[in-house]
């Protein structure tokens, strides 16, 4: 590769645009609610709002039972609709324009009168449209008469539309049909604009992914991957590590599925089965799971136990950690464990399988075993909730760097979670033969480095007493542009630096 052409890479990558410089708070509330509220004796809802530390919780008036409930504010924290399945509602808390009857058919006849909703935990997902301040996008999984997940569709949202109280602008469109599992998920697109969403498909190892762009949404694109999961598909929850390198299924029948997931292509690779053997399943068949802020620690819940794994470990199985055990605590029933949501304040907040008005919240969620502190039944809400916990994306992941479908200039700059001086410094630069990464002072975590093809060329855990500064040997490696990211193994810092090996 030539001088010149290096140079003109380097002036590419920084020369990037900071396209996200108002943080995204897409996920800054969370509505929950279940049934009559017995205290205020009318119905009503939870509302967490994350604009404040600590996050602050209040009481609204709500016409719909909100479990499961998918949420979207805009990118200023300010609430656009949620939907219970049923319909979708405003800001006021009232149908939205044209939002009423979404997923029609006979089971929303049953389920969605008296106050109801539809019956599943992780059927929707709302996205904000890439290229778009306004317009919003809810996918949604409808069932047949039996029962059966069988329609993947989605509605369209502009919220700038009825003085700023929204419309739904398309509803119901079908995109395609077959038997899907109950755990819809999406991630960021490599590009840092465009989002995949992931739809698994029942008794079997194929996943359906859908890409949302600024022309609409494409798919589906098959992806078959690890083992078959079995026909007790129900119950338990899917979900993305916070930098989308990791895809996650659990349910209390098929065990923990792990996979590697490639942001640009939509591969899943690298699949990884954990079986819950005897001691570990807890009564009932409630299973959450999440990922901490750093990526590194695997939280798995079944209805009365709690078990952290460590996924940097080289077999992740023995890195299993019993964190907590169902305390018997009452809320009128039992509150037990079901799904985890990461929440825009780093904490991991866990749901109940009853109709309880606590949540079960995660403080410490980056450190190991009981450090984590796990306090149970910790938050009360002024109305009961049951079984989901929204579903959200990692909305503060954008682009990769160095990844061949990092094209659009979006910046990859989360100042929430980097450090002040937040870059790696790396020398010489350029390198021929061997480079030296600076270390911040006390770090602990890892380093990875890539090339601009994707590829990993080095990584390693950096334990207390490395030193502050680590040699790589870059000898062997081809001429050309190379990225590297520190992530921080206590607290949330990343680095990210860049630098160039020439011959």
């Amino acid at each position: 590769m030539s001088l010149s052409k290096l140079i003109t890479i380097l002036f590419l990558f920084f020369a990037i645009q900071v396209t996200r410089a108002q943080e995204t708070k897409y996920d800054y509330i969370w509505l929950l609610g279940y049934a009559p509220n017995i205290l205020q004796d009318s119905l009503g809802g939870s509302m967490m709002n994350f604009h404040e530390t600590p996050r602050t919780i209040s009481f609204f008036e709500t016409p719909f039972r909100l479990s499961p409930v998918g949420i979207i504010s805009n990118k200023l924290g300010e609430l656009i609709f949620y939907s219970n399945g049923c319909h979708l509602v405003n800001q006021d808390h009232e149908i939205m324009t044209n939002g009423n009857v979404i997923n029609p058919g006979q089971v929303h006849t049953n389920y969605c009168g008296d106050c109801g909703g539809y019956p599943y935990r992780q059927g929707l997902m709302a996205l904000p449209q890439p290229s778009s301040d306004s317009l919003y996008c809810l996918f949604h999984l409808r069932r047949n008469d039996q029962l059966y997940i069988t329609d993947f569709m989605y509605s369209l949202v502009d919220g700038s539309s009825d003085n700023g109280l929204g419309e739904v602008t398309e509803k119901n469109i079908l995109l395609f049909q077959d038997t899907f599992a109950d755990q819809l998920q999406a991630v960021r697109h490599d590009n840092g604009r465009d989002w995949w969403v992931v739809a698994p498909k029942v008794g079997s190892n194929i996943h359906y992914l859908f890409l949302l762009s600024p022309q609409g949404v494409e798919g589906p694109f098959v992806r078959q991957a690890g083992a078959e999961w079995n026909d007790y598909y129900w119950s338990g929850q899917a979900i993305f590590s916070p930098d989308g390198g990791k895809y996650i299924r659990v349910n209390p029948f098929n065990g923990i599925h792990i996979f590697d997931f490639d942001r640009c292509s939509g591969e899943l690779y690298n699949p990884v089965n954990l079986e819950f053997v005897g001691d570990t399943i807890g009564g009932g068949t409630g299973a959450g799971v999440s990922v901490s802020p750093n990526n590194r620690y695997l939280y798995v819940s079944l209805s009365t136990k709690f078990y952290q794994y460590d996924l940097w470990a080289t077999d992740i199985s023995t890195s299993r950690q019993l964190i907590a055990v169902y305390d018997g605590f009452l809320s009128f029933l039992p509150t037990t464990f079901f799904q985890h949501m990461l929440a825009p304040d780093g904490k991991i907040y866990v749901t109940s399988t009853n109709g309880v008005n606590r949540l079960h919240v995660i403080h410490n969620p980056n450190e190991p075993g009981t450090a984590c502190n796990l306090e149970q039944h910790g938050i009360r809400l002024p109305t009961f909730h049951a079984f989901a916990a929204p579903n959200f994306p990692h909305f503060r992941l954008y682009d990769l760097p160095g990844s061949l479908c990092d094209t659009l200039g979006i910046s990859t700059a989360n100042k929430e979670l980097e450090r002040q001086d937040g870059k790696i410094k790396v020398f010489p630069n350029p390198a021929d033969g061997v480079a030296y990464i600076q270390l911040p002072s006390g770090f602990v975590g890892k380093l990875q480095v890539w090339n601009a093809e994707g590829k990993t060329m080095y990584s390693q855990e950096i334990e207390a007493g490395t030193g502050q500064r680590l040699l790589v040997n870059t000898a062997q490696w081809p001429a050309g542009v190379y990225f590297c990211i520190l992530h921080e193994e206590h607290g949330q810092g990343i680095l990210r630096g860049t630098f160039v090996v020439m011959h």
